[in-house]
């Protein structure tokens, strides 16, 4: 079975030269080494604009959060006149 289709493969010769055949697969090889350096290259770009943004974002957040004072009394306002029960009731006077 397989063996008669493996004769029959070496008595139909060869379909193509191989005298380059080993400079191709070497050409081969060397261009996805060059394909997989700079994918690398790329993945570690990215990684140090992923690093880099959220550095700069835990940092910004910080600051932003050590500078946030609640307000003590939620129902505090400042101008009595932009009171919900004032806008919609008016003002008693």
């Amino acid at each position: 079975m397989i063996n008669n289709d493996l004769y029959t493969l070496v008595n139909q010769g060869l379909d193509r030269r191989l005298d380059r055949l080993e400079a191709d697969i070497w050409r081969r090889i060397e261009s996805r080494t060059e394909s997989r350096h700079l994918s690398r290259v790329v993945a570690s770009c990215q990684m140090t604009a992923m690093v880099i943004a959220l550095t700069g974002s835990a940092v910004f957040g910080a600051m932003e959060a050590s500078s946030y004072r609640p307000q003590r009394d939620v129902i505090s306002y400042t101008d009595i006149s932009l009171a919900p029960s004032t806008l919609l009731l008016g003002r008693a006077r």
